[in-house]
């Protein structure tokens, strides 16, 4: 009994150190991952570098922890200005096509949402010139 506990154990810490290698790691790198390159997308920080792991980490943390993080998604990318996802809101991220020029100059903003009842401040990015974003 004892053995399939520590067995099982193994087994999800060896699942969560691939999924967290995949996800932070291999995001972060050059590689990106296999879904990023299929889009032709990379993910960026707000000064247009790959994000930090702990941005990335917290951005994993919210996707996996959120129980309704597909259907939070499909609501709310398409009602967003820069089709931002919460989870890239909470980390300051940015996906972006991978051949994506940089947007130029910038200045940070704080907007207020209201989701079920509770208010959230975020730190958004909003250009400075005219919007690029579609």
């Amino acid at each position: 009994m004892l053995f399939a506990v520590l067995a099982l154990g193994g087994l999800l810490l060896c699942w969560a150190a691939a999924v967290y290698w995949y996800f932070v790691i291999v995001k972060r790198s050059r590689f990106h991952t296999v879904g990023y390159r299929l889009g032709r997308v990379r993910i960026v920080d707000v000064r247009g570098q790959p994000p930090s792991q702990r941005a990335l980490t917290l951005r994993l943390l919210f996707a996996v922890l959120g129980p309704f993080n597909i259907v939070l998604d499909l609501l709310w990318i398409p009602s967003d200005p820069y089709k931002q996802s919460l989870r890239d809101k909470v980390a300051h991220t940015y996906v972006v096509k991978a051949s994506a020029p940089p947007a130029g100059p910038a200045r940070v903003v704080y907007r207020n949402y209201y989701m079920m009842g509770m208010s959230f401040v975020f730190q958004e990015i909003e250009p400075l010139g005219p919007s690029r974003a579609s």
